[in-house]
């Protein structure tokens, strides 16, 4: 299966708030792409990031928190680890949605196609034409 990678913060929750243009995006693609969560939120912060994202209805096949530090570009690290991990075990990921340029420069940096959220289609069906036929 095709993965979507997506970040939480200022992605799909602002706080405990859902972002709902995004979550109703990637929540209407989760039955035809595996829905991979990267974050740089600390491991520490594990069960209440779950909590986070089932309380805003937020559909996930995965949840990956940060592997690396706690500086924001450790966390940007650790996402392009968490990337390159996926695809060295053979994941082809449709896109990444991240809301910093920093994280949509590594994706790319290793060969994902990155989106900020406010780039997703304005309407559902309009992205069935995005991203190289993935969608």
């Amino acid at each position: 299966m095709i993965g979507i990678i997506c970040d939480i913060d200022g992605t799909l929750l602002n706080g405990q708030n859902p972002i709902k243009r995004t979550v109703d995006w990637l929540n209407s693609k989760s039955a035809s792409y595996h829905i991979i969560i990267v974050t740089a939120r600390q491991p520490s912060r594990k069960v209440e990031t779950v909590l986070a994202l089932k309380n805003a209805g937020i559909k996930y096949d995965h949840l990956y928190m940060n592997i690396v530090g706690k500086s924001f570009f450790e966390g940007i690290l650790s996402k392009k680890k968490i990337a390159e991990k996926l695809i060295h075990n053979n994941i082809d990921i449709a896109v990444a949605v991240d809301n910093d340029a920093p994280a949509r420069a590594a994706y790319e940096s290793v060969g994902i196609h990155a989106v900020s959220p406010e780039n997703l289609p304005d309407s559902l069906s309009k992205s069935q034409d995005l991203w190289q036929g993935h969608f």
